[in-house]
């Protein structure tokens, strides 16, 4: 955006604002209009950190929003509780958010600094349940068991300054904004005056020829995440004067305005995006002002500006960054050999595993109790939809962070059907489908312009702006099936019970899970697997890469349907908006890395991923966060094949025992490893000596060991 078009953006904002406070009177207009600078800031603080993050590292941030809620929720604790005054709370909760910034900063930047950046950019989306684990128990040191959380705005130490069209004005709003201030004047000057901020910016341009020059860019990288997270702190902490809400601190909505302002800024001008966000969000506050309610054509408008800007500056993005097209990170498991499955040992072995397994997911429902058994149906259903998550991300390369956003489709358009056509049972789960793949479709034309990264963000951002529009009455009505939808029936059975409800969504899985499986070692399977590898190469063989993403969207668009609209009927309605709502944002976050945790290139990395995250939350409910953070950045860094990578590779490694005793030659067991390795690791066979072992007994004392695994030893 030009010099021109901003300052016509910031004086529509501007003008809206003077239209509202004259439509409105302007008694109350100039007072909201001073408070409402500080949100305003902090967004535009929030789009410098994310241009800034963009520029030294080619990655998205997004934890940016929860570094800095250790900050606030400190802050608030201390100052509330009158365990500190004001700026020593204040100065205690800066500390913390640079501790905090400097510890994520040091795992992003040292372990993970060669890693694509496609990869480094899901990083950020791990750090999300981590912090916000530790933000809860911080939380939990201050509120006690059965005390209620103080929810009440910070004040400040001293009484109104003066008053504004009959708005009181206290010292905590002109500090906010004088800080706020102060710091976009001071990172102008500091980028520009300081040899730090100019070593930044020479990273940001070339990070080689800069480690060349003797900058050690590593070090550099964790000073960018630690003024990234002052910037994120400050910026939590400016917003609590006007109301204060633990969750609001990972409400991921709030970063769409700042992405927005940056993408507006071509990820690279700091000043453009500071200006268009703090616009942007004056804007808003204005419109609302005059009408209430229309925040959320707002949010429509901003997620049209963020599609259209990286459609128009793709070329620009894109020729920054060298592997954001797809996600390569990671390595399917191989079947089993064929020359092994036809041993008997193998077979039955197999069998018995299979049936352990099914007999323990059978008998669970009996097991437990009732509340237990509607959580445990969220592992197929969790499976479901992430079934549809490996479809696009581990076989096309495409990150889609909005996969519960496409699931609310089908979950809204099956429950409609049931509810207000009379559509049984199983049409409505086809009707669900229907409207996933095509809302799937709709994101796949963009999608064949925007890839890696950017797509994760324009997902992203639908992933924000849907919900609003399904939830809120004064659109749909009460079209949405919110409620007053009843548990299925099939034939002659009725599902109204958990046990049968849960029997109900196992099969489903496993027949959703079982066509996949059948997709990929089609032909269709593995055109999308080289599409990913060989764009070109596919090209070559003169296969239609528009067509084959586009039903590949489209495919993964109907599974994440059919999992929306049976989770409608699991859950009876789909319930209200808000932060605990499962078509909400923070899960479509959630599910994307219980899938990358379990295994993305794999259908069976879906089930396990959502078993940890159930199985975690139901025998260590306190630790289901930070486990799940902790194991996100485990894979990503050592097994980027997730857990499905962990149980293959021990299947392998016993089946490389086998094939040696049984003298098998199974190539496809031994491909990654060397000869000579193997030679130096295996102990070398040689011929019986007489006076040794066996050979040294009586016949009658020689025995021999049945083994159906490796063979028979015969004395």
């Amino acid at each position: 955006m030009r010099p021109a078009q901003l300052k016509a953006l910031v004086g529509a904002a501007i003008g809206v604002a003077l239209i509202a406070g004259l439509r409105y009177g302007l008694d109350v207009f100039y007072g909201n209009l001073l408070i409402g600078l500080l949100p305003a800031l902090a967004s535009g603080l929030t789009a410098v950190a994310l241009v800034l993050m963009y520029r030294t590292s080619r990655i998205i941030n997004f934890s940016q929003i929860a570094l800095g809620a250790l900050s606030a929720q400190l802050f608030y604790q201390l100052y509330i509780r009158s365990l500190l005054p004001y700026g020593l709370a204040f100065l205690a909760a800066i500390v913390a958010g640079i501790l905090v910034a400097v510890l994520v900063g040091t795992v992003a930047a040292l372990l993970f600094y060669r890693h694509p950046r496609l990869v480094m950019t899901v990083v950020t989306i791990s750090f999300i349940p981590l912090l916000a684990d530790v933000q809860g128990r911080v939380n939990g040191i201050f509120v006690k068991p059965g005390e209620v959380q103080p929810t009440e705005a910070v004040t400040g130490p001293f009484a109104p300054l003066f008053e504004l069209d009959q708005i009181p004005i206290r010292f905590v709003h002109v500090f906010g904004i004088g800080l706020m201030i102060a710091i976009a004047v001071g990172l102008a000057v500091f980028f520009r005056k300081t040899r730090i901020g100019i070593a930044i910016r020479a990273s940001a341009e070339n990070a080689d020829r800069a480690s060349l020059l003797g900058i050690n860019v590593k070090l550099l990288l964790v000073g960018v995440w630690t003024l990234v997270g002052v910037l994120s702190s400050v910026g939590a902490l400016a917003k609590m004067p006007r109301e204060y809400n633990a969750e609001l601190f990972f409400d991921q909505t709030a970063l769409l305005l700042p992405l927005a302002a940056a993408v507006i800024a071509r990820m690279s001008s700091m000043p453009l995006a500071f200006f268009s966000a703090v616009g942007i969000d004056l804007l808003q506050r204005g419109l609302n002002i005059w009408k209430s309610g229309s925040s959320a054509w707002v949010d429509l408008g901003l997620l049209g500006v963020l599609v259209l800007g990286l459609l128009l500056q793709r070329k620009q993005l894109n020729a920054r960054v060298d592997d954001t097209t797809s996600w390569k990170a990671t390595k399917e498991p191989r079947p089993t050999p064929r020359e092994m499955v036809k041993l008997p040992a193998i077979g039955r072995t197999r069998i018995a595993l299979l049936a352990v397994l099914g007999v323990i997911l059978l008998g669970l429902p009996w097991m437990t109790d009732i509340v237990t058994r509607n959580t445990l149906q969220f592992i197929w259903i969790g499976t479901i939809i992430g079934v549809s998550v490996t479809i696009l991300t581990g076989w096309t390369g495409q990150i889609s962070l909005g996969q519960m956003a496409i699931a609310s489709m089908g979950a809204f358009a099956g429950g409609y059907a049931w509810q207000h056509w009379g559509v049984p049972f199983l049409p409505a789960l086809l009707v669900g489908g229907l409207a996933g793949a095509a809302f799937a479709f709709l994101i796949g034309i963009p999608a064949l312009r925007i890839r890696g990264l950017f797509l994760a963000v324009a997902t992203f951002a639908v992933a924000i702006t849907l919900p609003v529009f399904l939830f809120e009455d004064r659109f749909l009505g009460q079209t949405v099936p919110k409620a007053g939808i009843e548990r299925p029936s099939l034939f002659f059975l009725h599902f109204a019970d958990e046990r049968s409800m849960y029997y109900l969504c196992m099969v489903i899985a496993i027949i959703v899970v079982a066509s996949v499986y059948a997709l990929r070692k089609s032909r269709a399977g593995r055109v999308l697997i080289a599409l990913r590898d060989n764009e070109a190469g596919v090209q070559s063989f003169g296969i239609n890469i528009v067509r084959t993403r586009l039903i590949a969207f489209a495919l993964s668009g109907f599974i994440a349907g059919l999992g929306g609209a049976l989770l409608t009927f699991q859950q009876l309605g789909m319930g209200d908006v808000g932060q605990g709502n499962l078509f909400g944002t923070s899960f479509s976050i959630n599910l994307f890395v219980l899938v990358v945790i379990g295994g993305v290139s794999s259908p069976i990395g879906a089930f396990l991923g959502t078993l940890y995250f159930i199985g975690g939350s139901l025998f260590f409910p306190g630790f289901a966060q930070l486990t799940t953070g902790i194991l996100g950045l485990v894979v990503l860094m050592f097994i980027p094949g997730g857990l499905v990578q962990v149980v293959f590779g021990v299947r392998d490694s016993i089946l490389r025992v086998v094939a040696m005793r049984q003298n098998i030659v199974v190539p496809s067991l031994f491909a990654d490893y060397s000869p000579e390795a193997w030679e130096k690791r295996l102990a070398p066979l040689s011929p019986p000596v007489e006076s040794h072992g066996l050979a040294a007994l009586r016949h009658d004392q020689r025995y021999a060991l049945a083994s159906r695994i490796f063979g028979r030893a015969h004395a």
